[in-house]
């Protein structure tokens, strides 16, 4: 479940849809540019990571839909990918385990 700007929809649904595993029909269009992440390295130990804007945050309405799974990620790559008080619902919900992985303070 994520959301996905207008620029690469397509192209993501056509490359994920290869995949029997993979269930697309949790893929929400924005009429947005995709967020994009540029890292550079400079040295081992020094890099530069610039960020466009973030998608829109997950609603309930979509989150919901999934409270049934065995086991729920959340991967924070923005920070913004769902609302503390979403994600506070989710975990009150949810039947399976929550994993929340977190790329970002």
């Amino acid at each position: 479940m994520c959301q996905v700007g207008e620029d690469i929809y397509d192209t993501v649904v056509t490359e994920l849809s290869q995949y029997e595993n993979i269930n697309i029909g949790h893929f929400n269009k924005v009429n947005r540019e995709n967020t994009r992440v540029t890292l550079s390295y400079f040295s081992p130990f020094e890099r530069e990571e610039i960020t466009t804007k973030p998608m829109p945050p997950l609603s309930w309405r979509d989150v919901e839909k999934i409270c049934d799974c065995d086991v729920i990620v959340v991967n924070f790559i923005t920070g913004e990918e769902i609302t503390l008080s979403t994600l506070q619902k989710l975990a009150e919900i949810k039947r399976g385990l929550l994993y929340e992985d977190y790329h970002t303070l």
